[in-house]
């Protein structure tokens, strides 16, 4: 079962930083999540104000995601590169 992926218009703005040439593997792993999201462990992030959200690394990018199991939807939020993504 794959769950549908939703950009939001933040994540969409954040792309733009990223490589052309790494963009294609992001869209690639994202993909691979959506078919997968039953079966990996997420990495959930602490304190109240990131409640509900994980993280992906895919090499120096963080992307920030939220699951909603009853719509088996993920909702892309936003990428970072790992030097800012946690300030």
């Amino acid at each position: 079962m794959s769950y549908r992926l939703l950009y939001e218009r933040r994540f969409v703005g954040d792309l733009e930083i990223v490589p052309v040439s790494e963009q294609a593997g992001i869209e690639r792993r994202l993909k691979w999540l959506s078919e997968n999201v039953l079966i990996i462990s997420h990495s959930p992030l602490k304190g109240k104000r990131f409640e509900g959200v994980f993280k992906i690394r895919i090499s120096r990018w963080r992307i920030f995601c939220r699951l909603d199991h009853k719509q088996e939807t993920i909702y892309v939020l936003s990428i970072k590169d790992r030097k800012d993504a946690y300030r």
